[in-house]
């Protein structure tokens, strides 16, 4: 009985700490509520963070687009799941592009309609404005390729770190594996 419980205690354990190793590396979800805003979601995941609000906001609505009605940012749909990247897994936006973002989402917004806009990061190649806008902006598509190569060698290096989580575990399974083995003979 004494032995079956430590066996217990050692699986429950392994368990703790792979269900804890994997909640630290994954981005966190939240659902809205009908009393929150996207600014009170801020302050709560992103104090202290390296980005300014409106890289935050424009980010979560590049990940989030369905969570928006209209896809507009100002107007938050309760009961939605949102993803909120970590601070590293952030798309790429200037200030300056975040900024001209939110405004436009602001001028609808103050009309009391939501625009119909489209995601900020998948621009309708469709329209000659937004193929124009692409072409004429080498300088904020040389930035977007920097954020892109940064953002791929951070998740490169996350990639690596589970693997080698996934060995340490492996090797954690393994040797309970054994001890069990050596409990029932």
């Amino acid at each position: 009985m004494n032995k079956n419980n430590s066996l217990i205690s050692i699986v429950g354990a392994f368990i703790l700490s792979f269900m804890t190793m994997n909640s630290v590396l994954a981005d966190t979800e939240y659902k809205v509520r009908s009393t929150d805003n996207l600014n009170r979601i801020i302050n709560r995941y992103y104090k202290g963070s390296n980005l300014t609000r409106s890289q935050v906001l424009v980010g979560i609505l590049s990940v989030n687009p369905d969570a928006f009605k209209g896809g507009n940012i100002n107007f938050l749909i309760n009961g939605k799941r949102l993803m909120l990247p970590d601070e590293n897994n952030f798309p790429g936006v200037t200030v300056e592009n975040a900024n001209k973002i939110l405004a436009e989402h602001d001028r609808y917004y103050r009309k009391g309609v939501t625009g119909n806009l489209q995601p900020p990061f998948a621009p309708d190649l469709k329209s000659a404005e937004n193929a124009n806008t692409l072409k004429i902006n080498p300088d904020e598509q040389k930035t977007r390729i920097e954020a892109l190569e940064k953002e791929s060698e951070a998740l490169r290096s996350r990639l690596e770190k589970l693997v080698a989580d996934k060995q340490d575990s492996d090797k954690k399974l393994r040797d309970i594996e054994a001890a069990l083995q050596k409990t029932l003979e």
